[in-house]
């Protein structure tokens, strides 16, 4: 169907002049008033074509019916024309650059036929017929997808050949990247799993000689169901065996708490370090421990103190599927600006940018941290700027986990991060790694939202909170416990003493 515009004095004048027009079956569209006329949109029906007369309106010529051609240029009907004839035309309308040559009257076309057909090279010939041959392809008249494809591929333009190149190289480079985090993510799984399994089987034969060197100590009956807590619960064979023997000379759960919980404090000292808020800082740890959101959490406390426009955030190499954008979320939740490096040339590029900055924070991948070190130790040499390394721990890793971040190859840690500090973790392996190791903590995160953290560290809520997740009866639970034993012992001894086994015996001032 085909929209129709009729102008008339009034409505019913333009409904005759519609009707009279296009027929009584004129479908009005629309009416209505424009500069006091009526105004209506009126849909007519026209005639379909044929498929093979709507492909050859498409290519530009017809065979069939070439009487019923239009030339556009000057919109009246002309006479059939033969192919040389329009070959010829095309390739003159093509190759012209004036745009007055491109508009020339068929008469004028003929006239000039010969001369201009003798101007025509072969090559132009072949490859106005490839053209041809291709779009009738196109069109499914006896192609193959193998033969088709070359044509379609040169009736491309250039720059879309070009940014379709691009856009596929970028695409095959980022899944390059992914695979190879991917593998070196299993490898580090690998590794991980290798050091877990050594580490249990160390505390496997730890705890069997301090089991054997314990079944000869000597404890009080009243401690006995906090003993057996110890021994139940996760903590490290070196720690569990120093804890158990500080609680042999009390003699109720109460003071042998206490005991416990002063000596752990005491062995881990002050470990308060300052909050970093300027000069470059490298954050780093294992995968899954939260170093994004840490980063974000530093960016955010900076930017209230200096400003947005002071704090910065890099991402280096970290080819993770989602970091990035996570990473781009982050940031914009505290309105800082952050950027992406994929190499050590552009990481070098941007920290020159950024110096001015009152804060760098630069975030990295899980794997591969030695790597990583090294590689963001020499940009920062080559652009004279001091770099300060974090390590981002989760409270409830384990041992073996502890140590492989501690272990890395270059690593002077400035301070370390501890995430995922809630109610219900047992940060045991912790609390070991910070009596062991002269380190500082400058963060604690106590959640997944933004603001979930501190940076004040208290270790006397680590020890309480590990101690109040033991496995302890209640005190009247213990009260009771002890009552009925002493019951029964009472009971026992008045039994044997009537049945003469015993002998009372008592002493006379």
């Amino acid at each position: 169907m085909e929209l129709k515009r009729i102008l008339a004095s009034n409505n019913r004048q333009a409904n005759d002049k519609a009707v009279a027009l296009y027929g009584p079956d004129v479908l009005v569209i629309s009416s209505c008033q424009v500069r006091g006329q009526t105004e209506l949109i009126v849909a007519v029906d026209i005639p379909a074509i044929e498929g093979e007369e709507a492909l050859q309106e498409t290519v530009g010529f017809s065979a069939l019916n070439s009487a019923k051609a239009i030339n556009l240029a000057t919109l009246e009907p002309v006479a059939a024309q033969s192919f040389e004839d329009h070959l010829a035309q095309s390739l003159v309308q093509n190759s012209s650059p004036d745009p007055v040559a491109k508009s020339t009257s068929n008469a004028s076309a003929k006239n000039n036929k010969a001369h201009r057909l003798a101007s025509v090279t072969n090559s132009d010939m072949q490859a106005f017929e490839d053209k041809m041959l291709g779009h009738k392809k196109r069109q499914g008249q006896s192609a193959s997808p193998a033969a088709r494809q070359p044509v379609e591929v040169s009736l491309q333009d250039t720059p879309v050949q070009e940014n379709a190149s691009a856009q596929q190289a970028s695409t095959v480079a980022s899944q390059q990247q992914e695979h190879e985090h991917d593998k070196l993510r299993g490898q580090e799984i690998v590794s991980m799993v290798r050091d877990e399994l050594a580490a249990l089987r160390k505390e496997f034969r730890m705890s069997q000689q301090m089991n054997l060197w314990q079944l000869g100590a000597q404890i009080h009956p009243a401690l006995a169901a906090l003993r057996q807590s110890l021994q139940e619960a996760p903590i490290p064979a070196a720690l569990k065996a120093l804890l158990v023997d500080s609680i042999h000379n009390q003699d109720n759960p109460e003071s042998a708490l206490n005991e416990i919980k002063g000596q752990l404090l005491h062995s881990i000292g002050d470990v308060q370090r300052a909050l970093p808020d300027t000069g470059v800082h490298m954050i780093t740890g294992l995968s899954g421990s939260g170093k994004s959101l840490t980063v974000a959490r530093l960016a955010q406390h900076a930017s209230t103190k200096h400003g947005c426009d002071q704090v910065a955030v890099v991402s280096y190499l970290d080819t993770k599927a989602g970091a990035w954008n996570q990473t781009q979320l982050l940031s914009a939740q505290s309105g800082v600006d952050c950027f992406r490096a994929t190499n050590a040339a552009g990481l070098q590029l941007l920290l020159e940018e950024l110096s001015s900055k009152r804060l760098i924070l630069i975030d990295t991948s899980g794997v591969q941290m030695a790597d990583r070190l090294l590689e963001v130790q020499l940009c920062c040499k080559e652009v004279n700027l001091n770099l300060y390394t974090h390590a981002v721990i989760s409270a409830d890793a384990s041992a073996a986990s502890i140590a492989r971040l501690n272990q890395v190859a270059g690593a002077n840690w400035t301070s370390w991060m501890v995430s995922k500090m809630d109610e219900s973790t047992q940060p045991w392996a912790l609390l070991q790694f910070l009596i062991e190791q002269p380190i500082g903590v400058s963060l604690v995160s106590r959640g997944e939202r933004l603001n979930d953290w501190s940076s004040l560290v208290n270790p006397q809520e680590w020890v309480e909170q590990a101690l109040s997740l033991l496995n302890l009866p209640a005190a009247a639970e213990r009260e009771h416990s002890l009552h009925a034993a002493m019951s029964r012992a009472s009971a026992k001894i008045a039994q044997l003493t009537q049945d003469g086994v015993l002998q009372m015996t008592g002493t006379h001032s």
